[in-house]
């Protein structure tokens, strides 16, 4: 079976586990999309800012190229990619890194969800993952930017599960919490100035008491479950599936 995953944030943390991941399904093939390219000679690698317009264009293109290539079994795309800068109070926010911020976190997750499901609608089995996060649902002082994109793709997704529902396209889209996974944003955070993130403590204790899952872990889990067609359409928690 011909297996296309398009992976954003391919080359780093859950991203790059997600990749090697894939790899081990012969039949499967990656598109990867990030600024750095992926170390797997089997990828397919697009470098592409998706915090920029011009990053975002490149990446849709790659994708709806990618999903015509050839008469696919299956499409899966990953939307992985994020990023938790600025970590700063509202008034003390940076109009330039807000931005960015949204336009990775969320313009960039829609962009390539519509290149996704107008370009795969001849491929029979489809699925969206967007990597979202508890900070969706929980208030942190400075992180008005970040639970304030992931709950916009948690709100997303709901909807496109919805319109995938009552149009009876067969689409799967889920907005996915991994839980705390330790990672290269877990680190930062963990070094933010307490004035601007009180609860870089909480995090530091978190990974010092061993709370924090490995990357490898989840990225396992997260295609166990969506290869045994158990991913749910809307918004989960990985540690409750």
């Amino acid at each position: 079976m011909n297996q296309l995953y398009i992976v954003t944030g391919a080359s780093r943390g859950i991203g790059a586990h997600l990749v090697s991941e894939i790899l081990r399904e012969p039949d499967a093939v990656v598109l990867g999309i990030s600024r750095k390219a992926s170390g797997e000679a089997r990828v397919q690698s697009v470098l592409a800012d998706l915090a920029t317009p011009e990053g975002r264009r490149v990446a849709m293109q790659a994708v709806e190229a990618k999903l015509l290539e050839r008469p696919w079994a299956k499409a899966v795309l990953l939307n992985n990619a994020g990023m938790v800068e600025p970590v700063a109070s509202v008034e003390r926010l940076d109009p330039e890194e807000l931005e960015r911020n949204i336009g990775l976190n969320v313009t960039a997750v829609l962009a390539l969800m519509h290149a996704f499901l107008v370009g795969s609608k001849a491929i029979p089995v489809r699925r969206v993952i967007n990597i979202s996060s508890g900070a969706a649902k929980r208030a942190y002082y400075g992180w008005a930017a970040y639970c304030g994109a992931k709950s916009a793709v948690d709100a997303a997704s709901a909807i496109a599960a919805l319109e995938a529902e009552q149009d009876g396209s067969g689409v799967v889209v889920t907005s996915l919490a991994p839980g705390m996974v330790d990672t290269d944003m877990q680190a930062l955070l963990r070094g933010v100035d307490e004035a601007l993130f009180p609860h870089s403590t909480q995090f530091r204790k978190v990974k010092a008491d061993g709370g924090l899952k490995r990357p490898e872990d989840v990225a396992e889990k997260i295609l166990r479950l969506e290869r045994a067609g158990r991913m749910p359409a809307g918004v989960a928690a990985l540690g409750e599936l």
